[in-house]
């Protein structure tokens, strides 16, 4: 009897602990404490000995003041919380993702290049590096795309155009635009914090059918495809260039997923930075300050090739003969970084300041505050000097294009495209601005209205008027040839 009675009361326990009301109640505990875990939980501990910055919010840590949502890029924020904390490197809470964020040169030494074998990841981006495919700017740093910047690397001394072996006129407006533009949101996206849903877990858990990026990959791919098709087609009359890039890394035993992540990685490049950056030089050229310069770097091209104008023309693409006019782009890039801020992930673990830098966390620095450090520029960092770099062949200028295993891979000819572009664009015309036109922004930190990792410049009106246009028509004439 007694032990029928524990049991009906074993029972009746039971029932009531599984009750509806009861069960309601648990499930709401277990939500209540799984979302607060969430709310404060980050990849990594917090790190002795670097200071955190204060106001990190539930969820979303400090990404609030990130993404151009205070109106300002991301750099500019990064300079105010290391200003404000009177240290170079600090660390944040993006989502639950916490991250280092560096600000000046010395910080930038310490990390980038004293510890380069160890900084040779790039912070992942869920819902946006999964759907970008091979990618060697933006991707983890895998045996696959170190194959790839091998394979970029070795053929640095190729343009851009040649990517396919195809021209732009080759292909109507409608198809250049679009691919320009598919290109132009996967830049802005990389490695922004524009989106939440890339740094908060919570925001993924139903996975989105579409999005900016899958949209902008798919319409780059569909564009990417007609590219490759028609170099297919040239090869099959014999009409290919050869010497292309899709050819020169068919030698080198890459798959064809591979071959167009290289390609696509360069092509990507041209209008962050090449086009960006003249695109801005020619603004300032421009200004009021810019005007008197044009003749002295007309002059001075004139003098690097003994007076002969045609040969400047013709070797344009071929060197970088004129020590000026490499000031020049070196200042550019320095000055108006396209690039604002960089981002890393550590490869593996290493030492900082007393503390233990775990494998696998996020870095960020500030290019734009490294690349205007007053202590490594001097007094006049924060002024356009057109003359800075003469005579200066230091291997690492400006940190717009990185530095060390993950610098870009296309630098080398992205100098020599912009330094040919001015050469060009300085012996044909003569620049000013367009009377009650839109004038060109040249402030430092505000030239741009873009809140991502590409800046690209405010679009002003310029007087383009020929210096000799019967000889820039010959010359003109002559290339088509």
């Amino acid at each position: 009897m007694d032990d029928l009675s524990s049991l009906q009361a074993h029972s009746g326990l039971a029932k009531a602990f599984l009750s509806p009301s009861i069960l309601t109640i648990l499930g709401f505990a277990l939500i209540l404490i799984y979302l607060y875990r969430e709310a404060y939980r980050t990849n990594f501990p917090k790190l002795a000995n670097i200071p955190e910055v204060p106001g990190s919010l539930p969820f979303v840590g400090h990404l609030p003041s990130l993404g151009g949502r205070l109106k300002l890029n991301d750099a500019s924020v990064f300079n105010i919380w290391t200003t404000q904390a009177k240290s170079d490197i600090v660390q944040v809470k993006l989502g639950d993702q916490r991250t280092l964020v560096l600000s000046s040169w010395a910080a930038m030494k310490s990390l980038w290049v004293d510890q380069n074998n160890a900084m040779l990841d790039r912070i992942h981006q869920p819902g946006f590096v999964d759907n970008l495919g091979i990618d060697i700017s933006g991707s983890p740093l895998t045996d696959q795309i170190r194959k790839c910047r091998n394979a970029a690397l070795g053929v640095v001394d190729l343009t851009l155009s040649l990517t396919y072996g195809v021209r732009v006129g080759e292909f109507d407006e409608e198809f250049t635009n679009a691919l320009l533009d598919s290109i132009a949101t996967i830049s802005s996206i990389r490695s922004s914090t524009v989106s939440y849903k890339h740094y908060v877990p919570l925001l993924r858990i139903f996975p989105e059918k579409t999005s900016q990026t899958i949209e902008a990959v798919k319409e780059r791919t569909q564009r990417i495809n007609t590219l490759f098709e028609t170099y297919l087609h040239k090869v099959e009359k014999g009409q290919a260039d050869l010497k292309c890039i899709v050819s020169s890394l068919g030698n080198d035993k890459l798959t064809l997923e591979e071959i167009h992540g290289t390609c696509v990685s360069l092509l990507q490049a041209a209008p962050d930075t090449v086009a960006s950056a003249v695109y801005q030089c020619c603004a300032w050229l421009c200004s009021p300050e810019g005007q008197p310069f044009q003749k002295e770097a007309y002059d001075a091209i004139l003098e690097a090739y003994n007076g002969d104008r045609d040969e400047a023309w013709r070797m344009a693409f071929r060197e970088e003969k004129v020590p000026l006019i490499v000031s020049l782009y070196k200042e550019t890039l320095r000055f108006y970084p396209t690039a604002p801020f960089g981002s890393r992930r550590t490869s593996k673990a290493f030492e900082l300041h007393g503390a233990t830098i775990p494998k696998g966390m996020g870095v960020l620095m500030d290019t734009q505050g490294v690349n205007h450090d007053l202590d490594f520029y001097g007094s006049d960092a924060h002024s356009f000097n057109p003359r800075r770099f003469i005579d200066n062949d230091s291997p690492l200028p400006h940190l717009t294009y990185g530095t060390g295993g993950r610098i870009c891979p296309a630098y080398q000819i992205s100098n020599r495209i912009m330094s040919a572009m001015l050469v060009k664009l300085i012996l044909a015309f003569d620049m000013k601005p367009v009377a009650g036109g839109r004038l060109p922004s040249i402030a430092r930190n505000d030239f741009s209205d873009a809140y991502g990792n590409v800046q690209f410049s405010r679009t002003f009106d310029c007087s383009f008027t020929a210096r000799n246009e019967s000889w820039l028509k010959g010359v003109i004439a002559a290339e088509k040839l």
